[in-house]
């Protein structure tokens, strides 16, 4: 909740606007006033006075001479300093409580309509005055019984205050309130807004003014005229203490039986100097009594309490100036804020759509210029495209001369390790090489060899199968491990005919497949995909399981030589040929 109010607060020093509260307090024989300047809770005093007036121009709080009043506001407004503002200044008037009524009456649970009648015939029947002859104000209290209903009343003479507010009307002042002077005096000393029920009490040489706030509302008021005699021997102070300790003894059991609501504290402001007695009011009472004690001169206490009313909404606080007089000042937080919103939501959507509206006749443009643009260029690309058709042509039989320039230079590779190898070891039991060809229906070489002895081919055929077989282990020395793709590889990898991405793609390694592992170098591995063909895969997508290794039996320069374990699967030595002991010549054709 302390947030909310914290969060209202600072709204309403953005919304509410700043003006000018003038506090005037009239007395007998003299005006005081205080002008301050405010916005929403914050305010300061700007200048403050006392105007010593005649004593015929009012006598016991009634108006006999406006044009004194009139002079001694002018001089006191006229020095107001001269601030920015939106508004005139506003004169909240706290005037003598004579010619006023005011009671707390309880009314049984009823409707609002019926309450509003029954106020009505209440006031009817019990003001000193016709009802239009009065200005009338009621508030509804809260009360503890909540079968009843609380209303405190208020009511003036029309023909009293009357007189005041056309000298005001008279110099264009506008006055906001009119309210009691027990009012402005506990706004004063910001007491009015403690917690609980509390007495206030003014004492001056007309008599004594007693109120009770309870949770900052005003539930009683109550004027007590006593013989100005009474204040000055010492014997008649003693009787003035008891008929006001006996006042507020009666309205604290008032308060209590009536209204369910116990006071708390007495707050007292003296201006007749007799605290001596007062201060044995205490024991009279039995209520703890406090004393208001202002800095300042005691007569601009009540002008500058009157300058700090609240105007907040909706007015809690009796005021007797009439709502369509158009002086009643009164601001709507709620509505401020809404108009505020609304202003600026309104100038927010103007602002956008003037740039919405810049932006679409600006795109608008360039699309139109860039719709011009594309038909040129699309003219000019489809020329382009004509014209490079026949290069397009060109390159592509450039590639595919370029494919088979590859095959045919690895398959020379092939064939030149494959005779070098036959070569070798040919030599090696001294046989030779007749003749080499290739037919042309098959993809073969022949070769014819001649061995001076059957021994010789023998050998040669065991060199041949012991290469073979020994390859054939050197080249599976690792292939108990394994090779697989990573399980959030979810696309698949490509496995690549050699190692780069530049090596055409061979088949596709998905998660859950495996294969053996061969070997790896610069960052790819070489696994067997089948029985006879390979390729190369990214080793930073793959993993390796390892297996148990076989050890290679060494031999010459073939062993873990995987291109001569291709060889020597390719090679054919015919055995039927060996049998013949004369023609010891054999043809030996190998794959390529």
């Amino acid at each position: 909740m302390s947030r909310i109010l914290r969060f209202f607060k600072i709204i309403s020093r953005i919304v509410l606007p700043k003006i000018i509260v003038v506090g005037v307090d009239i007395q007998d024989r003299h005006v005081a006033f205080v002008a301050n300047a405010r916005q929403a809770d914050r305010g300061s005093d700007l200048i403050s006075g006392i105007e010593v007036i005649s004593e015929d121009a009012i006598d016991d709080g009634e108006l006999k001479n406006p044009h004194v009043l009139f002079n001694a506001l002018q001089k006191l407004i006229s020095r107001i300093p001269v601030v920015k503002l939106k508004d005139e200044p506003v004169v909240v008037l706290s005037v003598p409580p004579t010619h006023m009524y005011s009671e707390m009456i309880m009314f049984p649970a009823m409707s609002s309509e019926g309450l509003r009648e029954a106020v009505r015939l209440k006031m009817e029947t019990s003001l000193p005055w016709p009802l239009e002859k009065a200005y009338v104000d009621w508030k509804i209290r809260n009360i503890k019984d909540p079968r009843r209903i609380g209303v405190f009343i208020a009511a003036i003479s029309r023909e009293f205050l009357d007189a005041y507010l056309d000298v005001f009307k008279r110099g264009g002042w506008r006055v906001a309130a009119c309210e009691f002077h027990l009012l402005s005096l506990a706004q004063a000393g910001n007491i009015a807004h403690e917690a609980g029920a509390h007495i206030f009490i003014l004492i001056d040489e007309d008599g004594a003014e007693f109120a009770i706030f309870h949770g900052g509302e005003l539930i009683m008021h109550v004027i007590k005229k006593f013989d100005p005699v009474l204040a000055v021997g010492g014997e008649n102070r003693q009787a003035l203490q008891s008929e006001i300790g006996f006042e507020t003894k009666r309205l604290a059991a008032h308060a209590e039986t009536e209204l369910g609501i116990k006071v708390e504290s007495v707050y007292l402001f003296n201006k007749m100097g007799i605290e001596a007695e007062i201060e044995k009011l205490e024991k009279e009472i039995d209520l703890p009594v406090r004393f208001f004690s202002p800095a300042e001169n005691p007569a601009l206490y009540i002008a500058r309490g009157a300058s700090l009313r609240n105007f907040s909404f909706p007015e809690k606080t009796i005021n007797f100036v009439p709502p369509g007089s158009g002086g009643r000042y009164g601001e709507n937080l709620i509505l401020r804020t809404l108009r505020l919103w609304t202003n600026i939501v309104s100038i927010f959507l103007v602002v956008m759509l003037l740039v919405f509206g810049g932006f679409y006749v600006f795109l608008r443009g360039q699309r139109q210029t860039l719709e011009q643009e594309t038909v040129q260029f699309k003219t000019v690309l489809d020329s382009q495209i004509v014209q490079s058709g026949e290069l397009i042509e060109t390159a592509n039989e450039f590639n595919q001369l370029t494919e088979l320039a590859l095959q045919a230079a690895s398959q020379r590779s092939e064939i030149g390790k494959r005779m070098e190898y036959l070569m070798y070891h040919a030599r090696q039991e001294r046989i030779g090489v007749v003749s080499v060809q290739k037919p042309r229906d098959r993809q073969v070489f022949v070769a014819a060899l001649h061995a001076p002895t059957r021994d010789a081919l023998l050998s040669l055929k065991k060199r041949i199968e012991d290469g073979r077989a020994m390859a054939a282990t050197a080249s599976g020395a690792d292939l108990k491990s394994r090779v697989s793709v990573l399980p959030d590889l979810v696309g698949g990898l490509n496995i690549r005919s050699g190692a780069g991405t530049s090596y055409s793609v061979v088949k596709k390694m998905y998660p859950g497949e495996s294969y053996l592992f061969v070997e790896e170098s610069g960052g790819w591995m070489k696994i067997r995909v089948d029985g006879s063909t390979e390729g190369w895969v990214n080793a930073q997508y793959v993993k390796k399981e390892e297996g148990e290794e076989v050890e290679p039996v060494p031999e010459q320069d073939i062993s873990g030589s995987e291109e001569k374990a291709k060889f020597f699967s390719a090679v054919v030595i015919p055995v039927t040929e060996l049998a013949r002991e004369k023609d010891l010549t054999v043809v030996v054709e190998f794959v390529f």
